[in-house]
């Protein structure tokens, strides 16, 4: 049985326009890129709570009516330290394989090289 969901879901990706402040513990740079199935490894929670309206609404064939662009939704990081701003949008199936062939070439061991204070292995 396929899914029923079949031609409603579109793939999208987020782009970071404005990197984080100086406050935060995530330093998301400019032109830094995620495929959005899910949480992506390395993301900040504060800027994936931004940014997961638009790509719920990008994702199910939905736009932002105030974009001049229908697959374009702009988002700010609302962590007061942070205010990383961000480009989520509908990508082709094709760009979608490409993102998700690099992420899957991420590790713990690279995740861990750029959390300067480390990752939490809190497991209780």
């Amino acid at each position: 049985m396929g899914n029923e969901f079949e031609g409603l879901m579109f793939p999208v990706k987020a782009t970071v326009t404005k990197g984080c402040g100086a406050g935060c513990r995530v330093s998301h740079e400019v032109g830094q890129v995620w495929y959005m199935r899910s949480t992506p490894p390395g993301i900040c929670s504060f800027a994936f709570n931004a940014m997961f309206p638009a790509y719920w609404t990008l994702r199910f064939g939905g736009s932002d009516p105030t974009e001049e662009n229908p697959d374009v939704m702009h988002v700010t990081c609302g962590q007061a330290s942070c205010a990383a701003q961000f480009r989520v949008e509908r990508i082709s199936e094709v760009e979608a394989k490409e993102l998700q062939a690099q992420a899957n070439l991420i590790t713990i061991e690279s995740l861990e090289k750029s959390y300067p204070e480390g990752l939490s292995r809190r497991t209780v």
